[in-house]
């Protein structure tokens, strides 16, 4: 762990394959454009906004069931 406030990850427990992950790179992205604001880490958008994260796991699992 690194930085001045390390934190452990959150774990979401989904298996992805290369296309999902991609896609999900992408999501999270769009996630941290639309509620984040430069320079502002994305940790720092989710900590905020904790329902962000439902809102990820609920992409991811819609992904792998595809």
């Amino acid at each position: 762990m690194l930085g001045n406030n390390p934190v452990y990850g959150q774990h979401i427990d989904i298996a992805l394959n290369k296309e999902q992950l991609i896609c999900a790179i992408k999501f999270i992205i769009k996630i941290y454009q639309k509620n984040g604001k430069y320079p502002q880490r994305l940790r720092k958008v989710l900590d905020i906004n904790p329902n962000l994260w439902q809102e990820i796991t609920d992409y991811l699992t819609k992904l792998v069931q595809k």
